[in-house]
């Protein structure tokens, strides 16, 4: 944690800015596609797209645990 502080107290990345660059990029087009094409994948990146509309749910809501089987092993 305090390499972290110290390196941003000097303006420092961590990250090459092209290498970040490359990734901002990836997922900023990958989300655009994704809601143009209708595109729906179980991953992370689709939690966040759900999140940023506000259609995330949580999946352990009461109103999910009444219809969820626990089965023990």
């Amino acid at each position: 944690m305090r390499y972290f502080s110290s390196v941003q107290l000097l303006g420092m990345d961590l990250v090459p800015g092209n290498i970040t660059e490359f990734f901002r990029t990836l997922v900023l087009d990958t989300v655009a596609t994704r809601e143009r094409e209708g595109i729906v994948r179980p991953d992370m990146l689709q939690l966040l797209i759900e999140a940023k509309k506000g259609t995330l749910h949580d999946e352990n809501s009461a109103e999910n645990q009444k219809s969820t089987k626990i089965s023990k092993w």
